[in-house]
Order: C-alpha cells, then structure tokens, then sequence
C-alpha cells in the first residue's frame, strides 16, 4: 500500500485491523517509520572577481550540490562576508547570487549556511576568501625623438595602465 502525502520529515505510525472471517481470526499490528529529510550540500562558492580594486563590487555565487537528482531550492541561503550575514535566496535551480561592495584592503572570508527547510537538512560550508586592493599605481614612460626647430617631434608614451584612454599631451 502506498502511503502519500509524507510531505513532512517525522515518525510514523501505521496501524491495521482485520476484521473475523469465518476462517480467520480478528488481528491488529502496528509498525513505525520515520521520513527523513534529504541531505543538502553546498556544492560551490565562487567569488568573481577574486582580488577586486577597493570601491568595485565582488559577487559571490553560491550552488547548491546535487543529492541525488534532489537540489534544495526556493530558500535562502547565508552568505557572511567577514561576520557581516547577508541572505540570498536560492533561485529553481539551487543558485543563488549576492553583490556586495569591497571598501576595506585586506583578505576577506566567505562562509556560506543553509539552514535547510522542511525538505532539507542543514548545510555549513567555509568555501573562500577574496583580497580587496588599492587601485595600482599607475607608471607612465615618456621617450622623446630628436628635437629639430622646425620638425616633427617624435613622442612615445608607455603606461601600464591598460584602462588609459587615448588623449591630448600637453
């Protein structure tokens, strides 16, 4: 006999009583079950960019792994920047995405939480960290060709500034 609707993790119990027949005696039994919740686990925390200029956003990234074709979803996760809790919450397919912007130099931790729901047991993962910097510094080189009244002038300008955009030299 298939029992449905155990949509709730917990103990059951089952209880059955035959009647007399005329060849058999009344009966009674019983059994207990339990329903248990599915395992979850946090599969991956990504953090994009990885060292992120200070001022500029990181994202972080966090799925869900995949317990047997079962993937929790539809809830929220936790993500703690540094002891700082932000919840995300877990899109259909177990993603789920915060944005946060960097303002301190230094290393930064990322642990990520899952508190698990009726379906789901509880998940806890420290995945990563990520370096806030300050902006570079940026190097310019200025080389001057033969310097001619009169003449073109030749002028080479290096930078390693790969943003730099073209301009006017005065």
């Amino acid at each position: 006999v298939p029992a449905s609707d155990l949509n709730v993790a917990g103990n059951y119990t089952v209880y059955v009583d035959i009647a007399e027949t005329d060849g058999f005696n009344k009966a009674s039994a019983n059994t207990t079950f339990t329903v248990v919740k599915h395992d979850s686990n946090i599969g991956n925390v990504d953090v994009n960019p990885n060292d992120v200029v200070r001022d500029h956003n990181v994202t972080i990234t966090v799925t869900m792994g995949n317990n047997g074709g079962y993937v929790a979803n539809s809830s929220d996760v936790i993500i703690c920047v540094d002891g700082v809790n932000y919840t995300s919450k877990l899109d259909a397919d177990g993603v789920a995405v915060l944005t946060v912007n960097a303002v301190e130099i230094g290393e930064h931790s990322v642990d990520v939480y899952y508190n698990g729901n009726n379906y789901y047991n509880n998940a806890t993962k420290k995945q990563t960290t990520f370096n806030v910097i300050d902006k570079n510094t940026t190097t310019i080189d200025i080389s001057v060709g033969p310097a001619v009244i009169e003449n073109n002038v030749e002028i080479t300008i290096e930078t390693n500034n790969t943003q730099a955009q073209p301009g006017n030299i005065t």
